[in-house]
């Protein structure tokens, strides 16, 4: 029945007036915020579940891997729904979150929800990732609102 689940996500998109193509299980698009620019994949394989993939368009390079690693994880200590990784094919960071579709009644609302929090999570990492992937992580680029100061452990 997985027909029936990217039919409902394109439903959702278009609804949101969103412009997509969809290719086999898979809902591809170009999102945006002001002047920002990204990819998102809607994986809809799964009639029970959805993965969000959005991708951030600067590789990273191999020198720069370590600052990366570190700078993802901070954000990752802050996430709730989704993490933050690295695409091992070609180096650019992946926001990935989803859900589980447990009933139809809400599966719209898990849907909708998974969406509007991958494009709030990306805009908010946006210059974070961007200071990394131009090489400024290390030069004192702070995590606004998301830096943990030393010894606190929250």
């Amino acid at each position: 029945m997985t027909k029936g689940r990217i039919y409902q996500v394109q439903e959702i998109l278009d609804n949101e007036a969103w412009s997509y193509e969809r290719k086999g299980n898979d809902i591809l698009l170009l999102a945006s915020y002001r002047t920002r620019k990204w990819k998102i994949v809607i994986n809809c394989e799964s009639e029970s579940r959805i993965c969000c993939y959005s991708v951030f368009p600067w590789p990273i390079s191999e020198n720069k891997l370590a600052e990366a690693l570190r700078a993802l994880n901070e954000l990752n200590l802050a996430q709730r729904t989704g993490c933050f990784m690295i695409n091992s094919t070609d180096s650019r960071v992946v926001y990935r979150c989803g859900t589980q579709i447990l009933d139809e009644f809400t599966s719209c609302d898990y849907i909708k929800y998974v969406l509007f929090s991958s494009v709030a999570s990306v805009t908010q990492a946006w210059d974070l990732i961007h200071s990394v992937a131009c090489g400024a992580y290390g030069r004192k680029v702070s995590i606004s609102g998301l830096k943990r100061e030393k010894g606190n452990g929250k």
